[in-house]
């Protein structure tokens, strides 16, 4: 198992496992930009998989929220590191 692999499979386990866990990100929906995303919208849904805009500022502001809201939601979150 490579690190791909391992990371895809880690997400698979917290999206079937918890149904509050979403994956967002820049491209996530299509497999991101490192392809480890690659599978889950289609398997778990574009509602619980989706793309946002590149905007790290947005992105982690939107996780901040997701996870004030008194933890009703758990996410990942894929920001490009330049």
């Amino acid at each position: 198992m490579n690190l791909y692999s391992a990371i895809n499979q880690a997400l698979h386990i917290a999206l079937e496992t918890d149904p509050r866990s979403y994956v967002f990100g820049e491209d996530v929906s299509f497999g991101g930009v490192f392809r480890c995303t690659t599978g889950l919208a289609e398997r778990f849904g574009k509602h619980r998989v989706f793309n946002t805009p590149l905007c790290e500022q947005g992105i982690v502001g939107f996780a901040i929220g997701l996870a004030a809201m008194v933890s009703l939601y758990s996410q990942c979150v894929d920001c490009l590191s330049s």
